[in-house]
């Protein structure tokens, strides 16, 4: 009987898989997964994107973005209000990259508490992120801190205005590495001597740069680098109209405060700068610490002032090249005394306040300042600290320990001698 059954398709001949053949096989499906984007072991190589949040953009939210933005992204933000509070879901990598959110070029963006919104200790969290940049938003309105990050390292914070919030500003704590750059931060802490850290604080904090920031109106300090923080940068900041101190470095160690112009700190017990050391420090020392080329003026509590609460030590303490005028106490403010190390007042003009130094020096070294008389401004009242022709601090300092330039940039001396104050002429 004749059957109906469709013959078998003929097997094809069995390849045999060698060893040199496998690999051939390997490497070929290797090279194509790698140039489709793929990593070997199968996994996407994503490359950065920029995530867009407004009306038109393809997050509603800041947040969304925020929870979908992976290392090397970009949140950009178009202009509106949001009321929000955020936290980063991840952090960046040196590998991979930032995660930057900024706003959209030329847009005003708002990011507001209403009083009520938080993420954590502040409207906008940083706890344990690492690689985060922020630039160019407002961010206001919060009931506990603007900004705060605890354990976070690696942050860029740049071009944001933080204000209105309850407790502190911008707070970083326990990291490592960041610069806080042409900040507009003000009206924080407006629960007064009650609230929590300052107008911008940084707390055990190593190697940060704090530049071309202002930092005013608040009910606290201004800026505030405080409790083993070190290696630390505060400059070219205009810090002012704070309850005071304007600038304070307590219980830090290798900081260096320089180019900053200092008014108006409000509390008649509250210099421009005061370097202290409090007893809720750990540590309770403070020690290699350089204040020059500021502008100190119309503090409530005096130019430049040195603070001990209790035990503790404070050493290598260097005032050089300052103008601590017009205050409503003296130039430099002594409260404590039992300095160790090296520590020098040098090539200040500490003329136009009440005195020039008040309390006792023991353990400084002062030489080279002017004290008394006429310095010669071209418009103290008007804030212009350069040195009219016949000024008597013209020439009239060392160069052993003084900065090689002045407020300006410009190298120290350009004539017989370093001339004091901030300005070289």
């Amino acid at each position: 009987m004749t059957s109906h059954r469709a013959a078998s398709p003929a097997r094809p001949a069995r390849r045999r898989w060698t060893r040199t053949r496998r690999r051939q096989t390997f490497v070929a499906a290797a090279a194509v997964a790698i140039g489709a984007g793929f990593a070997i072991h199968g996994v996407a190589a994503a490359a950065p994107q920029t995530l867009s949040v407004g009306a038109a953009g393809s997050y509603k939210t800041i947040q969304s973005a925020l929870d979908a933005a992976k290392a090397g992204d970009t949140v950009e933000v178009s202009a509106g209000t949001y009321a929000e509070a955020l936290r980063f879901p991840t952090s960046g990598s040196a590998a991979a990259g930032w995660i930057t959110l900024r706003s959209k070029a030329g847009a005003k963006v708002v990011v507001d508490g209403k009083n009520t919104l938080k993420s954590g200790n502040g409207l906008v969290s940083l706890d344990n992120r690492s690689y985060i940049r922020i630039s160019g938003l407002t961010i206001t309105n919060s009931p506990t801190h603007g900004i705060y990050g605890n354990q976070a390292s690696n942050i860029r914070i740049s071009d944001t205005e933080v204000s209105h919030t309850r407790n502190g500003g911008l707070v970083l704590l326990n990291g490592a590495d960041a610069v806080i750059d042409g900040n507009d931060v003000h009206h924080t802490n407006q629960a007064g001597t009650s609230a929590s850290n300052e107008a911008m604080s940084l707390v055990n904090y190593d190697t940060v740069d704090i530049r071309n920031n202002e930092v005013h109106d608040s009910g606290e300090e201004g800026i505030d680098v405080k409790y083993e923080t070190r290696n630390a940068l505060v400059h070219g900041n205009r810090v002012y109209n704070n309850r005071g101190p304007n600038i304070y470095a307590d219980s830090v160690h290798d900081v260096k405060i320089f180019d900053n112009v200092v008014t108006g700190a409000t509390n008649t017990s509250k210099p421009g700068i005061l370097v202290a050391v409090e007893s809720y420090s750990p540590t309770k020392r403070l020690s290699n610490v350089d204040i020059y080329n500021n502008v100190l003026t119309g503090n409530a509590g005096g130019g430049i002032g040195l603070w001990k609460e209790g035990s503790g030590t404070m050493s290598n303490i260097r005032i050089l090249n300052n103008v601590a005028y017009g205050n409503k106490r003296a130039g430099i403010v002594f409260s404590t005394s039992g300095f160790s190390g090296t520590n020098v007042i040098r090539n200040n003009i500490l003329t136009g306040n009440p005195s020039a130094i008040s309390g006792g020096t023991g353990g400084f070294t002062l030489d080279h300042n002017l004290t008394t008389g006429n310095a010669k401004f071209v418009d103290a009242a008007g804030g212009d600290f350069h040195l009219l022709t016949g000024s008597p601090a013209i020439d009239a300092g060392v160069a052993t320990l003084a900065p090689t330039v002045d407020i300006a940039g410009t190298a120290r001396a350009k004539g017989a001698a370093v001339d004091l104050g901030v300005y070289e002429r």
